[in-house]
């Protein structure tokens, strides 16, 4: 009875095959998580594990929306600085009113520097809260359009431009003060420079340009009222027209 010699040298292939299957079957068992525990996730889910959710803009990355208003924060501090500065002198916290600073009308007091320092000075809060929006709205306008050095040209030329007509005004032993007349130039600039093709710019000129004109009406028809220079703000208005087209002329010989 022994088997034959082919049929005896089958079996230890026979079971060196299963040893190996069982091996295999082994280790993929082991590679395999325990029960209870998640499974490895899918490619695509492993993908997205890669790429965080991020709801705000990452450093470095362009967001294609570069804020253009340095200029105008830095004229809202400084009056808003001069304004401070002031009102602590006033309580005696050290310092000195800068009454110098204010636009002199009488002769023997007036000093050029007050036609743009006075531009700064303010009388109370809320004179100072009306011009701070009208600045920081107008002047962000004109800055996107123009750059900061647009908007310097612009507030001073208007600036000065009101305080002069101020001076040709009113005689004798008073003082003007406040960035009204400036305010009022950029209402008129800041409309002008969003005059474009484009139908989104007539919109915001539409919306700026409404205003900026009831404004100007109601100094041009109102009724005098006590404390409110309406001369120094509609030479403003005349002056933002004069600063748009000084800062046009500039804008064409640069190419820009």
């Amino acid at each position: 009875g022994a088997p034959p010699p082919a049929a005896a040298a089958s079996r230890p292939r026979r079971a060196d095959a299963l040893e190996g299957a069982g091996a295999s079957i082994a280790s993929g068992l082991s590679s395999r998580p325990p029960l209870g525990l998640a499974s490895p996730a899918p490619r695509c889910r492993r993908r997205a594990e890669r790429r965080p959710l991020v709801l705000g803009p990452v450093e470095g990355e362009d967001t294609g929306r570069d804020r253009r208003d340095t200029a105008t924060c830095v004229f809202v501090l400084m009056n808003v600085a001069v304004f401070l500065y002031e009102r602590f002198s006033v309580l005696g916290w050290g310092g000195y009113p800068l009454y110098s600073w204010r636009l002199q009308h009488h002769r023997s007091y007036f000093k050029p520097f007050q036609l743009v320092a006075s531009t700064f000075c303010h009388g109370d809060y809320r004179h100072l809260a009306g011009n701070l929006f009208g600045l920081y709205i107008f002047g962000r306008a004109v800055e996107e359009q123009c750059g900061a050095s647009g908007l310097i040209v612009a507030y001073l030329v208007c600036g000065v431009f009101a305080n002069v007509a101020s001076l040709l005004r009113f005689r004798g032993h008073m003082v003007s003060l406040g960035a009204s007349g400036a305010v009022f130039g950029l209402f008129v600039a800041a409309t002008l420079t969003k005059l474009s093709p484009d139908w989104r710019s007539l919109v915001e000129a539409y919306v700026l340009g409404q205003f900026a004109w009831t404004q100007v009406q109601s100094e041009l028809l109102g009724p005098a009222r006590p404390g409110v220079n309406q001369a120094a703000h509609v030479a403003g208005a005349v002056g933002g027209l004069l600063a748009y087209m000084v800062v046009r002329r500039r804008r064409r010989r640069s190419g820009r």
